[in-house]
């Protein structure tokens, strides 16, 4: 990571690694200071390659239930609102025709290990990024997405069909999960788009 001030900051040039470093290996801020987390020497994040922002992230998905071992619940819970919020934007990626449909449709789908994984198995204690995760993914994720309409209707492109099947099938596995009625919770403003 550079030195100087208010830089672009490449995250596609971050090995798996080093991913996972730069968003969870830091101290836990209050949320006045966690601005400055991050951005002390960058301006803004860039993928160069956005296919290898989501393979991380798909990797990150997959083994978040280990790495509950390696990183606090607030570490997570904090380098997950940056990862899908205020970072990097992933669900933008999620919708760029540029990324192969297949990983993109893999992507979505490995969201569905982290509330297997980390959210059934909690005691009614998950963090706040669980909360908004797929607020962000579908509707913020969606929202870029051009529209073409038939009939006074929105239809969709074929990949772009595509994702919102797997966004469905993903969410239709978590609600399939334990814990019914807080899993309704973590995903209620998705289902009433």
């Amino acid at each position: 990571m550079s030195t100087v001030p208010w830089e672009e900051f490449d995250l596609s040039s971050l090995s798996y690694q080093q991913f996972l470093a730069f968003f969870f290996d830091r101290p836990v801020v209050g949320d006045e200071d966690e601005y400055g987390l991050f951005h002390s020497t960058i301006d803004s994040f860039v993928a160069l390659n956005p296919a290898i922002v989501l393979e991380q992230v798909r990797a990150v998905c997959r083994s978040l239930g280990e790495l509950t071992t390696v990183y606090s619940p607030e570490q997570l819970d904090q380098g997950l609102w940056w990862i899908f919020g205020s970072g990097i934007d992933c669900q933008q990626h999620l919708s760029d025709p540029t990324v192969d449909i297949k990983l993109r449709i893999d992507c979505v789908e490995s969201m569905y290990f982290p509330f297997r994984d980390v959210v059934a198995r909690s005691n009614g204690g998950v963090r706040s990024s669980y909360y908004m995760w797929w607020h962000k993914v579908v509707i913020h994720g969606l929202d870029p997405m051009p529209r073409r309409y038939k009939y006074d209707h929105v239809t969709f492109e074929s990949d772009q069909q595509q994702m919102v099947e797997a966004m469905f099938r993903t969410l239709s596995r978590i609600l399939a999960l334990d814990h019914r009625g807080e899993f309704a919770l973590l995903i209620w403003p998705t289902l009433i788009v």
